[in-house]
């Protein structure tokens, strides 16, 4: 048995795909897309559930439907349960392999209390909620793509954590998976949604990228754990309805009409809009610095040949948005900067890989910029991710870093959820700016 903090490993586990996956191909190329997003190293996502019953009530009648259903989840989502198979060389071909017999870790932890204190939106100690999520451990070249943790809160809930390596696949694609999954364990079968597709040979490779070895610094890339927990980070969960993000709106296309200009404007664009500018004042960059911030973009629709909706891995670009920070702090500062995201958001219609062979230089150029950085879309409906027992409480996206936010759907449905991370003095100055931003808004 394993102590971390409050929370206590019961058991570890391996979980197996249902027979049926056997005939799938024993490993999958890595596409361009997989390559490019390599060393973005995995990304951990929480999922509250109500269950006010005793432990021995869900380890009875919750913990076998969840076992059972990931394995049949698995079986349509094979990839998931190999590795990342990296090549020797430069020259030779990184891929994902999957062979009969592999499975994934499973981890069915216990936490005596807090469930409530976790799941709220108020600043939380981000190592509290990393320690709801696994943290794998491997040793060779072979590195793991999935990890599941589930935490058991008696007679109060439990959390459903889930560590997942970019390599293997997008933000879209982990979605189909998780409500594949839960369908699985809500109905004992796959009903939602459709199966995914793999072949490759849609994926577009203009750069002629094969291996993740062509990334320099792809072995620190996160796969491996570091040993510490973020202990001087908290998280908070900042809302905007719909009527604020109305009214958001409102006062940016009116701006923009005294300016003879038009963009692309969108409840993500002026969201995104309003943290950077409250980012910006709560970390007070200097004003004659240039601002940067990242975003991606889903390609499938976007390529020159449609890739289908279920395509299963990665198949989004990272775009690029840079303001002056003295016009990003001035009093219309969240005008500059919807302006900004939504005409980078209008130039994709020039093609998602336009400039695509200055791409790798420009991210590595803006990683040292600090920017800004927005993971997640309310398009993917967290929110609806039941497994059997009824919504979630809370989706929660663990970041590990200030600069960073991802957005998602609202539990309530009226607008959009916000998370961020920082110390505890920071996040007391954005809460303030952020709330005042929206006071100041034309009704």
């Amino acid at each position: 048995m394993e102590s971390a903090g409050e929370v206590r490993v019961l058991e570890q586990s391996r979980i197996f795909p249902t027979m049926g996956s056997a005939a799938a191909p024993p490993s999958l190329p890595l596409t361009f897309f997989d390559v490019l997003w390599s060393t973005s190293g995995p990304f951990r996502r929480l999922f509250f559930y109500d269950f006010p019953h005793p432990a021995a009530v869900f380890a009875d009648s919750v913990l076998p439907k969840l076992k059972s259903s990931l394995s049949l989840a698995l079986a349509r989502f094979y990839p998931l349960a190999g590795n990342l198979r990296c090549s020797v060389s430069h020259d030779d071909v990184s891929e994902i392999g999957w062979t009969e017999g592999e499975s994934l870790s499973f981890a069915l932890a216990n936490y005596d209390s807090g469930f409530h204190e976790l799941s709220g939106d108020h600043a939380r100690d981000v190592s509290k909620l990393q320690r709801l999520a696994p943290r794998p451990i491997w040793s060779g070249a072979a590195k793991p793509l999935l990890a599941v943790q589930v935490t058991v809160f008696p007679d109060q809930g439990f959390t459903i954590g889930v560590w997942v390596h970019h390599v293997a696949c997008d933000d879209s694609s982990f979605t189909r998976f998780i409500k594949s999954w839960a369908s699985a364990c809500r109905a004992g079968e796959i009903v939602e949604p459709a199966a995914p597709l793999f072949d490759r040979t849609a994926i577009p490779n203009p750069l002629q990228l094969r291996s993740v070895n062509f990334l320099p610094g792809y072995e620190n890339s996160g796969t491996r754990e570091a040993s510490t927990l973020a202990s001087n980070l908290v998280t908070a969960t900042f809302a905007l309805g719909q009527e604020h993000i109305r009214r958001l709106k409102c006062w940016v296309m009116a701006k923009a009409g005294e300016r003879n200009t038009t963009f692309h404007c969108s409840t993500l664009v002026v969201t995104c809009a309003h943290v950077w500018f409250c980012l910006l004042k709560t970390l007070g960059d200097a004003g004659d610095e240039t601002a940067h911030f990242t975003f991606t973009a889903d390609a499938r629709d976007r390529l020159r040949s449609p890739v289908p909706e279920t395509y299963f891995g990665n198949c989004i670009v990272p775009c690029f948005v840079e303001v002056k920070v003295s016009d990003l702090v001035g009093e219309d500062g969240i005008f500059a900067a919807s302006e900004a995201i939504g005409k980078a958001i209008e130039d994709l219609k020039h093609g998602a890989l336009k400039g695509v062979h200055g791409l790798c230089e420009r991210w590595y150029h803006v990683t040292q910029k600090l920017p800004m950085t927005l993971t997640g879309s309310p398009k993917f409906k967290a929110y609806d991710t039941d497994f059997g027992w009824g919504r979630p409480v809370k989706v929660e996206t663990v970041l590990q870093k200030t600069r960073a936010m991802y957005l998602q759907d609202s539990r309530t449905g009226d607008g959009v959820e916000i998370g961020l991370s920082f110390e505890q003095h920071q996040m007391d100055a954005f809460e303030r700016h952020f709330l005042s931003g929206l006071k100041l808004l034309p009704e």
